[in-house]
């Protein structure tokens, strides 16, 4: 009697075996989650310009992505010009609209096209001279890098190239005072920062 329950065991084993494998090989995967797919993020970075003028400073952003193929970020920076006549100070704000391309779950390109105002403004080192404040009104496109650290955060590197409308205040032509007329002129951008991802995948 034992032998033919061992048996009738055996049989049911070998039958079972392989919808049992089935199963296994029917279920998905779990993957690790990418900070790449949460679809909200806050960050800082470090900026600089070149071209017309030269300028470093800090910036931040919040990002979301209501689409798989669109984001949208809001940004403010603030920036020290290198300037002989006194002390100036940029203030950037703006937005971006971005396209994710994945190339791994955990890299990715970010072509980005946005618009952005800048306060300018001089405080000249003599007392008798008055201030130039001015807005700058510009657009810019660039393309990022974008890699994520884990399930929270990511690493980012940009380039940007902008065109500005602003009255001239050219360094050498510095009195004080704006001209009245806008001149077009043109900066490069790098930034480099890290994100914090937020939100549900």
């Amino acid at each position: 009697m034992p032998s033919n329950i061992a048996s009738l065991l055996l049989i049911l084993t070998l039958l079972l075996a392989p919808v049992t494998a089935r199963a296994q090989e029917d279920e998905p995967s779990a993957e690790p989650v990418s900070a790449l797919d949460r679809p909200f993020a806050l960050a800082a970075y470090v900026s600089g310009w070149a071209g017309s003028y030269w300028a470093g400073g800090i910036g931040g952003r919040a990002r979301w992505e209501p689409f798989d193929e669109l984001g949208v970020e809001v940004f403010g920076e603030g920036h020290i010009v290198e300037w002989n006549e006194g002390i100036r100070h940029d203030h950037q704000i703006g937005f971006n609209l971005y396209i994710p391309i994945a190339i791994t779950p955990w890299l990715r390109l970010r072509p980005l096209f946005g618009f952005c105002t800048v306060f300018s403004l001089i405080e000249p080192t003599s007392g008798v001279s008055p201030r130039a404040d001015d807005v700058l009104f510009g657009a810019h496109a660039g393309l990022g890098l974008e890699a994520g650290i884990d399930d929270w955060g990511s690493f980012f590197v940009e380039a940007q190239g902008a065109v500005w409308m602003g009255h001239d205040r050219s360094q050498s032509r510095w009195t004080g005072t704006v001209q009245d007329t806008y001149a077009p002129f043109g900066t490069a951008q790098l930034i480099v920062g890290m994100a914090v991802h937020l939100g549900d995948v």
